[in-house]
């Protein structure tokens, strides 16, 4: 949508084509907004994936020391 602009603006006919611009910024502000959340989307599942692996350990070692506390 910018080249739009750009072209009509190098050819001398820019001034009336500056909803391409508009257009353009407004597309470009949203890709940056997907691209942060898919981001923070990722960052959530590692977390996730982290405090499942540490819950696990954590159950493993309390039982062993359980079992050895038993006997």
């Amino acid at each position: 949508m910018s080249a739009r602009y750009f072209y009509f603006f190098l050819i001398g006919e820019g001034s009336g084509h500056i909803q391409s611009v508009i257009l353009a910024a407004a597309l470009f502000i949203v890709g940056f907004q997907i691209f942060l959340i898919g981001l923070l989307a990722d960052l959530v599942g590692f977390n996730r994936r982290i405090l499942e692996q540490i819950l696990y350990r954590l159950r493993k070692l309390e039982l062993t020391q359980n079992r050895d506390g038993d006997k």
